[in-house]
């Protein structure tokens, strides 16, 4: 039998992506419909994303901006591509005009006014107008207007959190981990002014084992039909950010399993029995009024993977054995939606440039 990767919701938009050869959805004890994701052995871009058009953006790369690594964030501000690098040769932030042109940096490494020591996050406002840049080290949030690049103050963060998100009404949505709080509720969804007044809290999910509760607990936000959603890394739940439309989902592999509460990560070989697991290590989700698009790894491998919504049908397929028939240069790692397409970024192994695609 082929592998499943299946996904519970509540009421998406139709659209118009056809993938043949793809399993169906049922329901959950509960009413909820299952969505699933039927492997591939082979399959090409075009295949994937359903799509034989693709814009590509070539960002300029002076001597001081190295291509984008894989762990780079970026974010599009009104068009202008901004990349933020937390770590490395590159650490800083970066913008580029609408063209590619690179405008110059946002902030530098530091500890003086407007400098951070990690830029751990950057951040757009809906009107694309302010820059949050968030530094891991000191825990505060600066602030810079866009494109001028002004430094216009900072904040501490208001609770420990990981990550965050910035709503359609410029709200923070922080995620507080639960790590370490084992088989107790806890509010992890928590909406704030910029200025950290507290707006909403939610408690959507329950820690239900030691697992998940061992590792740092990621999410990513991102801004889907209903509202901002976010879903935990290791557990198979996703849901609506304090304010958004409820919708609460669930994750479901039939071969690449979430791990159970009962996996016995004290082990002294876990980590070598992991890297050789069927296990879901992490998950990325992002979506469009008719498509999803899901990247994972398990074991050492990683899949990607596009769900038509028009036909509650999914493909997904493992990394090294999807085909590069659009002439893009690889897979691009998806980072964000624009408009009714996601986007993403390249680097070029030889000439080290970067690209923005949008597929």
């Amino acid at each position: 039998m082929k592998t499943l990767f299946s996904f519970v919701r509540n009421g998406f938009l139709a659209g118009t992506l056809f993938l043949a050869g793809c399993s169906g959805g049922g329901r959950t004890a509960d009413g909820r419909t299952v969505y699933a994701f039927a492997e591939r052995d082979t399959i090409t871009l075009s295949e994937l994303f359903g799509t034989r058009e693709v814009r590509r953006l070539r960002l300029q790369a002076p001597d001081s901006v190295p291509a984008a690594a894989e762990g780079s964030i970026l974010r599009l501000a009104a068009g202008r591509p901004v990349v933020c690098e937390p770590f490395g040769a590159g650490q800083g932030v970066w913008l580029f005009d609408e063209d590619g042109r690179y405008i110059g940096p946002v902030g530098r490494v530091g500890r003086g006014p407007g400098e951070y020591v990690i830029p751990m996050n950057a951040l757009v406002s809906p009107g694309a107008d302010t820059l949050y840049v968030f530094d891991g080290a000191t825990r505060r949030i600066l602030t810079y207007l866009l494109p001028e690049r002004t430094f216009c103050g900072d904040t501490p963060y208001p609770f420990n959190a990981l990550f965050t998100h910035i709503d359609r009404a410029g709200n923070f949505v922080w995620y507080l981990s639960a790590a370490g709080r084992n088989a107790e509720p806890f509010e992890t969804l928590v909406t704030t002014r910029p200025d950290g007044t507290l707006l909403g809290q939610a408690t959507p999910v329950e820690q239900l084992d030691r697992y998940s509760g061992a590792w740092q607990v990621l999410t990513l936000f991102h801004d889907a039909p209903g509202g901002v959603m976010a879903h935990h890394q290791f557990q198979p739940e996703f849901f609506s950010a304090p304010g958004s439309e409820p919708r609460i989902g669930e994750l479901r592999f039939e071969n690449h399993a979430f791990a159970p509460a009962s996996y016995a990560w004290e082990r002294a070989d876990f980590r070598e029995t992991w890297r050789k697991s069927p296990f879901v290590q992490y998950y990325d989700l992002l979506e469009t009024a008719d498509r999803m698009y899901v990247r994972f790894g398990a074991g050492e491998k990683r899949y990607f993977g596009i769900y038509d919504k028009s036909r509650d049908r999914g493909v997904y397929c493992e990394a090294s054995r999807i085909g590069d028939d659009l002439g893009v240069g690889g897979i691009p790692w998806m980072s964000g939606v624009d408009g009714d397409r996601f986007f993403g970024r390249m680097s070029d192994p030889e000439t080290m440039a970067s690209e923005v695609v949008w597929l």
